[in-house]
């Protein structure tokens, strides 16, 4: 896999409204056994990230602690076949 530039929350936040991915900490804390990927958006009306599913305990800022980011890649071009 590419080396993928991350953005750390603390430098820069994205855009508003705009998917990202996301490396998140569950609990707040680092771990490789519980870290993991979302496709998240910052919502700086309410300082937090989320998604458009209906899901309380994935968009609860406790559980889910965004430490990285970056853009997502350009769709793919159609080919014909």
């Amino acid at each position: 896999m590419n080396n993928i530039d991350w953005i750390s929350v603390k430098d820069r936040l994205p855009n508003e409204d705009i998917f990202v991915l996301c490396y998140t900490a569950k609990f707040g804390k680092i771990n490789s056994e519980i870290d993991n990927y979302k496709i998240l958006f910052y919502d700086k009306e309410t300082k937090t990230w989320q998604n458009y599913e209906i899901d309380d305990f994935e968009n609860n800022p406790d559980y889910v602690y965004v430490t990285h980011w970056t853009p997502l890649p350009n769709k793919p071009i159609p080919t014909q076949i």
